[in-house]
């Protein structure tokens, strides 16, 4: 599943930078005329930039002729600043076989929040080597969420897993269902776990995931 974001094209990406420029310089208003290239792409284009900067909380409209700047603009300015990632998953699950039906619900929750995530049973295709699979995925993932439950507590293949993530600086992510924490091998009992044990603590755990994406 593709994540779900917005995007900007060349030239509102423009006035998103002369935005942050002005207010620095400026202040939070400026002039609809004053926008990069108005003569050359029209009141119109820019009225249609404004609308849908508006429609995100970028800015408002301050009189008929200007534009306050708000405060979100900046964390989009910053956003399309960032070095792009070239991870293709925000999350490895690993898992048990045993605790598919979890990883699932896990996954799907996951994925109606626009992230991406692989998980072997769903992910890997038909006659492909799959033990290069997992390892390509593990590399290519930003972080691994670790289901830890009675049945895969000791599994050597999630503790190989949980090795390999450690070892490729991956954020490991321990979630835990009715296990001790104490059971937990190095280096997840040096990492602070979440429970999962109801539907609550699923959710919990989903939506500090998605924030902190």
């Amino acid at each position: 599943m593709s994540k779900t974001e917005v995007t900007y094209d060349d030239y509102e990406a423009e006035c998103l930078g002369f935005l942050a420029d002005h207010f620095d310089k400026e202040g939070e208003f400026v002039d609809i005329d004053d926008f990069p290239r108005f003569e050359e792409v029209g009141r119109d284009r820019v009225n249609g930039v404004l609308s849908r900067f508006r429609r995100f909380n970028l800015i408002q409209f301050h009189t008929r002729g200007s534009i306050e700047i708000l405060p979100h603009l900046f964390d989009v300015v910053e956003q399309l600043s960032a070095p792009k990632s070239d991870n293709k998953y925000d999350i490895f699950i690993s898992y048990a076989c045993c605790d598919s039906s979890l990883a699932k619900e896990v996954q799907s929750e996951i994925e109606k929040r626009g992230m991406t995530s692989f998980m072997a049973e769903k992910d890997i295709p038909v006659s492909s080597d799959w033990k290069r699979t997992i390892r390509d995925a593990l590399r290519s993932s930003s972080r691994v969420l670790i289901l830890l439950t009675p049945n895969s507590i000791s599994r050597p293949w999630v503790l190989l897993e949980t090795g390999a993530a450690w070892a490729l600086d991956k954020t490991l992510i321990p979630a835990i269902a009715f296990v001790d924490p104490d059971q937990m091998v190095d280096p997840l009992r040096d990492i602070q776990a979440r429970r999962i044990e109801t539907t609550e603590q699923k959710m919990q755990l989903i939506e500090e995931i998605t924030a902190n994406r």
